[in-house]
Protein backbone atom coordinates (compact mmCIF):
# COMPACT_ATOMS: atom_id res chain seq x y z
CA UNK A 1 0.00 0.00 0.00
CA UNK A 2 1.55 3.20 -1.07
CA UNK A 3 1.26 6.34 0.64
CA UNK A 4 0.03 8.62 -2.77
CA UNK A 5 -0.73 12.21 -2.01
CA UNK A 6 -4.41 11.81 -3.08
CA UNK A 7 -4.84 8.82 -0.28
CA UNK A 8 -3.19 11.53 2.22
CA UNK A 9 -5.16 14.74 1.58
CA UNK A 10 -8.63 12.18 1.23
CA UNK A 11 -7.67 10.98 4.55
CA UNK A 12 -6.80 14.39 6.21
CA UNK A 13 -10.37 15.81 4.63
CA UNK A 14 -12.06 13.20 6.08
CA UNK A 15 -10.34 13.18 9.73
CA UNK A 16 -9.76 16.93 9.99
CA UNK A 17 -12.52 17.63 12.59
CA UNK A 18 -10.91 14.63 15.23
CA UNK A 19 -7.66 15.92 14.87
CA UNK A 20 -7.75 19.53 14.95
CA UNK A 21 -10.11 18.43 18.63
CA UNK A 22 -7.60 16.31 19.42
CA UNK A 23 -4.75 18.71 19.02
CA UNK A 24 -6.43 21.49 20.54
CA UNK A 25 -7.61 19.75 23.98
CA UNK A 26 -3.46 18.45 23.48
CA UNK A 27 -2.69 21.93 23.64
CA UNK A 28 -5.29 23.19 26.15
CA UNK A 29 -3.76 20.26 28.70
CA UNK A 30 -0.32 21.31 28.51
CA UNK A 31 -0.60 25.49 28.88
CA UNK A 32 -2.74 24.32 31.95
CA UNK A 33 -0.24 22.23 33.45
CA UNK A 34 2.34 25.14 32.37
CA UNK A 35 0.72 28.19 33.71
CA UNK A 36 0.49 28.94 37.41
CA UNK A 37 -3.10 29.42 38.93
CA UNK A 38 -4.50 32.95 39.09
CA UNK A 39 -6.88 34.14 41.28
CA UNK A 40 -9.59 37.32 41.61
CA UNK A 41 -11.33 38.67 44.41
CA UNK A 42 -13.89 41.44 44.03
CA UNK A 43 -15.16 43.62 46.45
CA UNK A 44 -17.91 46.16 45.91
CA UNK A 45 -17.96 49.85 47.57
CA UNK A 46 -21.27 51.92 47.65
CA UNK A 47 -21.28 55.47 47.50
CA UNK A 48 -24.09 56.60 49.61
CA UNK A 49 -25.41 60.57 49.12
CA UNK A 50 -28.77 62.33 48.97
CA UNK A 51 -28.71 62.82 45.05
CA UNK A 52 -28.23 59.36 42.89
CA UNK A 53 -26.90 60.81 40.07
CA UNK A 54 -24.28 63.40 41.85
CA UNK A 55 -23.30 60.03 44.06
CA UNK A 56 -22.66 57.92 40.46
CA UNK A 57 -20.59 60.74 39.89
CA UNK A 58 -18.59 60.46 43.07
CA UNK A 59 -18.15 56.45 42.21
CA UNK A 60 -16.80 57.15 38.74
CA UNK A 61 -14.47 59.64 40.71
CA UNK A 62 -13.19 57.44 43.46
CA UNK A 63 -13.12 54.49 40.80
CA UNK A 64 -10.25 56.49 38.95
CA UNK A 65 -8.53 57.62 42.07
CA UNK A 66 -8.60 54.03 43.51
CA UNK A 67 -6.95 53.04 39.88
CA UNK A 68 -3.93 55.12 40.51
CA UNK A 69 -0.49 53.22 41.14
CA UNK A 70 0.14 54.96 44.49
CA UNK A 71 -3.51 54.15 45.93
CA UNK A 72 -2.63 51.20 47.71
CA UNK A 73 0.24 50.91 49.94
CA UNK A 74 1.78 47.75 49.10
CA UNK A 75 0.63 47.46 45.29
CA UNK A 76 3.93 48.90 44.14
CA UNK A 77 5.77 45.72 43.26
CA UNK A 78 2.68 44.55 41.14
CA UNK A 79 0.96 47.61 39.62
CA UNK A 80 -1.80 45.80 37.90
CA UNK A 81 -2.78 43.70 40.24
CA UNK A 82 -5.76 46.06 41.43
CA UNK A 83 -8.53 47.20 38.98
CA UNK A 84 -11.35 49.44 39.92
CA UNK A 85 -14.48 50.22 37.55
CA UNK A 86 -17.84 52.20 38.42
CA UNK A 87 -21.30 51.16 37.64
CA UNK A 88 -22.38 53.81 34.59
CA UNK A 89 -26.33 54.06 36.38
CA UNK A 90 -25.38 53.06 40.01
CA UNK A 91 -22.77 54.74 42.94
CA UNK A 92 -21.41 51.57 43.06
CA UNK A 93 -17.33 51.01 42.19
CA UNK A 94 -16.13 47.11 41.81
CA UNK A 95 -12.25 46.27 42.68
CA UNK A 96 -11.15 43.77 41.38
CA UNK A 97 -7.87 42.02 42.77
CA UNK A 98 -5.16 39.30 40.70
CA UNK A 99 -3.10 37.62 42.58
CA UNK A 100 -1.54 34.16 42.52
CA UNK A 101 -3.40 32.73 45.90
CA UNK A 102 -6.45 33.28 47.00
CA UNK A 103 -5.80 34.82 50.15
CA UNK A 104 -3.57 37.25 48.40
CA UNK A 105 -6.41 38.17 46.25
CA UNK A 106 -9.31 38.70 49.06
CA UNK A 107 -6.88 40.63 51.36
CA UNK A 108 -5.33 43.00 48.60
CA UNK A 109 -8.88 44.13 47.44
CA UNK A 110 -10.50 44.13 50.89
CA UNK A 111 -7.55 46.37 51.86
CA UNK A 112 -8.24 48.45 48.90
CA UNK A 113 -11.95 48.93 49.57
CA UNK A 114 -10.99 49.64 52.93
CA UNK A 115 -8.56 52.45 52.02
CA UNK A 116 -11.14 53.63 49.54
CA UNK A 117 -13.66 54.27 52.16
CA UNK A 118 -11.48 55.96 54.50
CA UNK A 119 -10.13 57.90 51.77
CA UNK A 120 -13.87 59.04 50.75
CA UNK A 121 -14.70 59.62 54.67
CA UNK A 122 -11.95 61.90 54.94
CA UNK A 123 -12.68 64.11 51.70
CA UNK A 124 -16.75 63.66 52.65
Amino acid sequence: MTWTWVRITGLLVRWWLPLSLALGALGGTAYALARDAVYAAEAYVVVAGGDPAQAAGFAAAYARISSHPGFLAGAADEPDSLRAAASPDAPLVRLTSVATGAWEAADRVNRAAAELIAYANAHA
